[in-house]
């Protein structure tokens, strides 16, 4: 008796959860998956607000599905992408997606809903994601300007595990800050001897971004150098063999604090 009770509860229980699921949309077929990450590198741009696809970006399943559920308001991210913040890789259905960018300078973005040709939206690209690749977005220029903020969008061919070097990390360099002028990037190993203002990426214009790179392990100073002028230093940054990692120069030349030029080192893997 107790077994075809339990055996009730657990039927009871599968009918519930499908019907809870019944408004996700499925097309009865595995979707193939890229993925995605946003960094936010706009100094003037404030805390933003994300629509993947019309939808919060941060929304796992239908990101993973990249369907819409008939009926629903367009959300916002939750939480919204703070300067120099990013969201992290997510899975995303292959094929061309949209990103829109709500910025709201010196705050946190509006939240409202969404209406056609809002005028709040200061960024917006459209992404080309292909099975099993990795794609980032950087968010840089300033809002409020001419031509306005333009989004990156850069696949990451990150080195995989096998072909890392044991006693390599591997690192590439990208120029976010969009009134520097050429910079090139310099290391010197302080951990031990032996790399001393070595050139690791030559003269790097706005917007660009190099490959990935090996570099030795160890404890770096990065100096990040226009002409024959350092423009700023990157001390102590650790670089652990195998491990994958991102250089950014952001921010904006006599910009103050948190908008002050400077330079982000992101971890890729």
């Amino acid at each position: 008796m107790l077994k075809k009770f339990n055996f009730l509860i657990a039927t009871s229980f599968c009918i519930l959860l499908l019907a809870s699921c019944s408004d996700i949309p499925t097309t009865g077929e595995t979707p193939t998956l890229g993925s995605v990450r946003v960094l936010h590198l706009s100094a003037n741009a404030g805390t933003v607000d994300l629509l993947f696809d019309n939808r919060v970006f941060a929304d796992t399943i239908f990101a993973f599905f990249n369907r819409s559920v008939s009926g629903t308001v367009p959300r916002f991210t939750n939480p919204a992408v703070a300067y120099l913040g990013n969201t992290g890789y997510i899975g995303v259905e292959t094929g061309t997606r949209n990103l829109k960018v709500f910025a709201a300078p010196g705050g946190v973005a509006a939240r409202p809903p969404l209406t056609s040709g809002d005028t709040r939206v200061v960024a917006e690209t459209n992404i080309n994601v292909g099975s099993n690749k990795a794609y980032t977005v950087f968010v840089s220029d300033t809002a409020g300007t001419t031509g306005g903020i333009i989004p990156v969008v850069v696949e990451d061919a990150v080195p995989s595990f096998p072909d890392l070097n044991v006693a390599q990390g591997s690192i590439r360099f990208g120029h976010f800050s969009p009134n520097a002028p050429a910079v090139r990037i310099l290391a010197t190993r302080t951990s031990s001897p032996g790399i001393t203002n070595v050139e690791v990426f030559s003269s790097t214009s706005y917007k660009q971004i190099s490959g990935f790179t090996p570099i030795d392990s160890g404890t770096f100073r990065f100096n990040v150098v226009a002409g024959s002028d350092t423009v700023l230093t990157v001390n102590n940054q650790a670089i652990a063999r195998r491990r994958v990692y991102t250089l950014l120069a952001r921010g904006l030349v006599g910009g103050a604090g948190a908008a002050a030029l400077g330079a982000t080192i992101y971890f890729n893997n």
